[in-house]
């Protein structure tokens, strides 16, 4: 099954297969674990754009590159 790459950043990839089905990746960088933190929610908004522009997907699976999904987010760069 051809697999086509629909989005790829820094921090996440998705991937569409031939069924419709997309998997966006969650791959934060050189860190050794996924958090939420500007870059990432930046790239984020990207990666939906581009989704939601690509036509015949069916389903999205949100899925983590890494052992863990996310571990929280970086509440230091939320300070007001």
């Amino acid at each position: 099954m051809a697999v086509k790459t629909v989005y790829s950043g820094k921090h996440m990839r998705c991937e569409l297969e031939e069924d419709g089905t997309a998997t966006l990746w969650l791959d934060h960088g050189t860190a050794s674990v996924n958090k939420f933190d500007k870059k990432l929610l930046e790239e984020l908004t990207q990666a939906v754009e581009k989704i939601h522009a690509t036509p015949n997907i069916s389903g999205m699976i949100l899925a983590s590159a890494k052992d863990v999904f996310v571990v929280g987010a970086d509440i230091t760069e939320f300070k007001g």
